[in-house]
């Protein structure tokens, strides 16, 4: 056998394939060879560095946080308005109900307690809760950031979600 024909067995057969197949074909090698490579550096078979990779998006996915709003009912009666509208907590959490309980605590010492007026998940809730935040600045209350004096019609707004397109985008976009 000589030389030329050992090579062109190692190669194996020529096969004709489109541009677009070809180009295809070279990213899935190359991804399995850059999983390749992390499977020996992390020490891993390839069956455990897929099952590390879902449990991590798992873990990602799990960490999406919600924002939520919540009112300030009893204490001395200052925080109602006429309008129906009052003192509201713009805030996030993973668990907005289990947050309130934190903050309705006795070691909070708060003067009222906080009831969930509504609670949506957003993919960047960081961002939307500091969009909200800034959308109500005028009427935070002095030297907080987290406490505005809404009105009915400011606390249907965020029940509805009727907000402008820059916080809608924080809500749906990952890392608007």
């Amino acid at each position: 056998m000589s030389s030329e024909s050992v090579q062109r067995h190692k190669r194996g057969p020529k096969k004709r394939l489109s541009n677009t197949a070809v180009v295809t074909f070279n990213f899935e090698e190359e991804c399995i060879k850059k999983m390749d490579d992390l499977c020996k550096m992390l020490n891993l078979s390839r069956s455990e560095f897929a099952r590390a990779s879902i449990v991590k998006e798992i873990k990602r996915m799990d960490k999406k946080e919600s924002v939520y709003l919540a009112r300030a009912v009893g204490g001395i009666g200052i925080f109602e308005r006429e309008d129906g509208g009052g003192l509201y907590k713009i805030g996030r959490s993973k668990d907005p109900v289990r947050r309130l309980a934190q903050l309705n605590s006795p070691s909070t010492k708060l003067p009222y307690t906080l009831e969930l007026v509504c609670s949506f998940e957003s993919a960047n809730a960081d961002l939307t809760e500091r969009m909200l935040q800034k959308y109500f600045e005028s009427k935070a209350t002095p030297n907080s950031h987290e406490y505005f004096m809404l009105s009915s019609s400011d606390v249907q707004l965020i029940t509805m979600r009727s907000f402008p397109p820059e916080i809608i985008h924080s809500i749906y976009q990952e890392y608007a």
